[in-house]
């Protein structure tokens, strides 16, 4: 459970999933595979960066 909330404040936090799943000890794939519910969904904030001119993209 301990985990979880890690996961989840990491998350939330906005760090990015590769450095929590380094932080924690597994590879990405294996992180996501029991914590993506926590990775936030940010796909309609970055397009409306990108509508209002100030996204990053890269």
């Amino acid at each position: 459970m301990v985990r979880h909330r890690y996961a989840k404040a990491s998350h939330a936090a906005g760090l990015p999933t590769a450095n929590i799943a380094q932080a924690m000890g597994h590879t990405i794939e294996v992180h996501l595979s029991s914590y993506a519910r926590f990775t936030p969904d940010a796909t309609a904030d970055l397009y409306a960066q990108l509508n209002a001119g100030t996204a990053q993209v890269n």
